[in-house]
């Protein structure tokens, strides 16, 4: 019976170690995805864009000189990239 009783508690103890060292993996396996994903916002720039509102025919020429796309009638944008930035 006291053998039985041993058996018992170590499996309990076992199992419980088990179950820490899962969670621990789990913790780290979430830190490793969220290092990867701030590896990847520092190697790759993130694009943004720049808008300008046009009121007159001079300034959409002057716009489009300058490298924006129209959006809309009077809505101009451009694609700047930023070097990196931690979302």
């Amino acid at each position: 019976m006291e053998q039985q009783l041993q058996l018992q508690w170590a499996n309990e103890q076992l199992r419980l170690v088990v179950l820490a060292y899962q969670k621990r993996i789990a913790k780290l396996k979430a830190q490793v995805c969220e290092l990867e994903k701030l590896k990847r916002g520092l190697l790759e720039p993130i694009k943004e864009y720049v808008v300008e509102k046009a009121d007159s025919e001079e300034k959409n020429v002057s716009l489009i000189q300058q490298g924006f796309e129209p959006v809309v009638p009077g809505l101009y944008r451009k694609r700047v990239k930023i070097p990196w930035r931690l979302l």
